[in-house]
């Protein structure tokens, strides 16, 4: 009670106008806030879209090889392996057009049966698909 009769008694003391300064205060607090998080979501999506976004996964070129197994490239810098072993996998079609071993104009199959050549460090040299 003793605060409201303060807070009138003071209103009543205060002028009858504001100064300049507090009306143009007054005008910038009732802008819309809405246009500024617009342009800052637009800024952060296009921030994502041409400086963050991740780079596309390049396709490695096609590299034939004996008996219809493709080398992987990535694997041709390793030594040649003492014994190959030949392992049948069944592999997603998105993987083989990475390795290069599906042609991109294609249809690309969910997943596909393939025979792989593993050199006897465990890492994969050549590559057949058997099924298409």
């Amino acid at each position: 009670m003793k605060l409201d009769e303060l807070l009138n008694e003071y209103r009543a003391a205060l002028p009858a106008e504001c100064p300049a300064g507090f009306a143009e205060l007054e005008r910038r607090r009732r802008l819309p806030r809405w246009p500024l998080w617009l342009a800052a979501t637009l800024a952060a999506a296009a921030l994502w879209l041409f400086w963050l976004r991740p780079a596309p996964v390049p396709v490695a070129p096609v590299t034939p090889a004996l008996n219809g197994f493709v080398a992987l490239t990535e694997y041709s810098t390793l030594p040649a392996p003492d014994t190959v072993h030949l392992v049948r996998v069944n592999i997603s079609g998105q993987r083989l057009l990475m390795l290069g071993v599906l042609n991109a104009g294609s249809p690309i199959p969910d997943r596909l049966l393939a025979d792989v050549l593993v050199g006897n460090d465990g890492m994969p040299r050549a590559i057949r698909v058997l099924e298409q």
